[in-house]
């Protein structure tokens, strides 16, 4: 059975959040890895992915506000991911991604730069 026919059997189930995924064909079974929670300045205000599914392995984190709504998200090298803007890092939210292996700078600062603005076409 493919993961596909799989989810068209779940079609009338709500969408959830899964903590892990587990994978089986016959007698092996696989555990899909892509993130992990930790704490910053209170539990769960972290989830840092491993972008397995996109083949790059490259680590990024997503931190959230106690009522767990994503504020930002920052890539392993602190520079804004998913759309995120300009921000500061709080001291406990630093220590912990540096304790990843984030490269935090010292003033905890995350900068974006705006490259354009308006309609553009990117050729590639």
């Amino acid at each position: 059975m493919h993961f596909r026919e799989i989810l068209r059997g779940l079609s009338n189930l709500a969408a959830q959040d899964a903590d892990e995924v587990f994978i089986s064909q016959g007698q092996e079974v696989s555990v899909l890895v892509e993130s992990k929670w930790v704490k910053g300045d209170f539990h769960d205000e972290m989830r840092i992915d491993r972008n397995t599914h996109m083949r790059t392995g490259e680590k990024h984190a997503h931190i959230y506000d106690r009522k767990g709504n994503q504020l930002y998200a920052l890539t392993h090298d602190c520079k804004p991911s998913h759309n995120s803007k300009s921000f500061r890092l709080t001291k406990g939210q630093a220590d912990s991604l540096r304790k990843e292996g984030f490269t935090v700078p010292k003033s905890r600062i995350v900068e974006a730069t705006l490259i354009g603005s308006g309609k553009m076409i990117i050729y590639g």
